[in-house]
């Protein structure tokens, strides 16, 4: 409670990824809010790109396992709904620049 989405975001890939990277890198993309897992939330997502894949280091209490994956293969993937409503809007957002 009371801290900024941003912050929290990095806060979180310092923590529980141990990504470490320039703030400024992290960019506010798409917000969702509904009922996920039968509670009232506001999720918001962000990307960050960097120019290296970085070493991903979880921190084995809330993340156990994390990897980089080719965009195709996602849709073989059980996700969340609020994750599946960002890739939509991202997909959707992506075949209107081309």
């Amino acid at each position: 409670a009371g801290e900024r989405p941003q912050d929290a975001a990095r806060r979180e890939l310092v923590e529980e990824l141990g990504i470490l990277f320039d703030s400024e890198r992290l960019k506010p993309v798409y917000e969702t809010a509904g009922i996920f897992d039968g509670r009232r939330d506001r999720v918001f997502f962000f990307e960050l790109h960097l120019a290296v894949e970085p070493v991903i280091k979880p921190d084995n209490r809330e993340i156990v396992h994390a990897q980089f994956i080719d965009p195709a293969d996602i849709a073989q993937l059980d996700i969340v709904p609020p994750v599946t409503m960002y890739l939509e809007w991202r997909n959707h957002r992506h075949s209107e620049t081309r």
